[in-house]
Formats: C-alpha cells, structure tokens, sequence
C-alpha cells in the first residue's frame, strides 16, 4: 500500500472514531433530555426504551466502523433525521420562558451540530470513503480465507 493511501485511510479511521465518540456522547445526552424533558411535562418514561436506542446506536455504529456500505447510509439518514428533530426541538424550547427550557434548546441545537456534521462527514469525505473501503476490503478477504479453508 502506498503512503498516500495510508495517509487517507488514517484520516478517515480517525474522522469515523470522532464520529462514533461524538454520536454516542449526543446520544447518551438526547436520551437524558428526552427523559428529563418527559418527565417534566408528562410521566415517568420508560428507560428500557433508551437503552434499547443507545444499545442499537452502538451496533450501527460498530457496523459502520466494519465497513458495511448499508450502515454508513443508515447512519447518514438517522443523523440526518435527528439533527433536523434536534434543530426544531430546541428551537421550540427555546420560545418557552423557562431557563430550564433555554438549557436544553441550547443543548439541542448543539447536538443537532453533531449529528448533522458527522452525516456531512460520512456523506462528503473522501478519507472516510477510503477508510470504509479499506474495511471492507479487510472483510472480503477474510471471508474468502474462511471460504478457502
């Protein structure tokens, strides 16, 4: 392999790694103020539900850093969707007068940065294309191996 190619598949394996620690750390805080926001205006939640989601975002995500072609656009289109749910939400909570409110509006609309920007990074990158090339590149021939034994 040639130095450049190392080079971009560095830069992407280090671009997916921030992704992925970003993600789960925007994921870890949407379900804390989805909770805390449901709780405040309704009932008690459910916090199976956000374990389910947490733990489902990690699979997609050690599914993304594999490789898998399907997962990357699955990952691209959840980022998307909830960053645009985190954009509206944390404006609607910023309308409310309420200082907590104002907190998690704020808190939404960074984490819709998040999740929007790592979409634009799986979408645009090249070094990420070349990363996940390069993983699945790892993964065919592994099975071939499998195969041949």
């Amino acid at each position: 392999m040639n130095k450049i190619l190392e080079e971009e598949i560095q830069k992407g394996r280090t671009i997916i790694v921030a992704i992925i620690v970003t993600i789960i750390i925007t994921t870890l805080n949407t379900s804390l103020i989805v909770a805390a926001s449901y709780n405040l205006l309704f009932e008690p939640t459910i916090l199976v539900i956000h374990i389910i989601r947490f733990l489902l975002t990690i699979f997609l995500l050690w599914l993304l850093y594999k490789g898998y072609n399907w997962a990357r656009w699955v990952n691209i289109v959840l980022f998307t969707l909830f960053g645009a749910f985190s954009i509206f939400f944390g404006l609607e909570l910023l309308t409310k007068s309420i200082i907590v409110t104002d907190f998690f509006g704020l808190l939404m609309l960074i984490m819709s940065v998040a999740y929007l920007g790592s979409a634009g990074f799986l979408l645009f990158s090249s070094n990420v294309t070349t990363f996940l090339n390069h993983q699945k590149s790892k993964m065919d021939k592994y099975k071939t191996k499998s195969l041949s034994l």
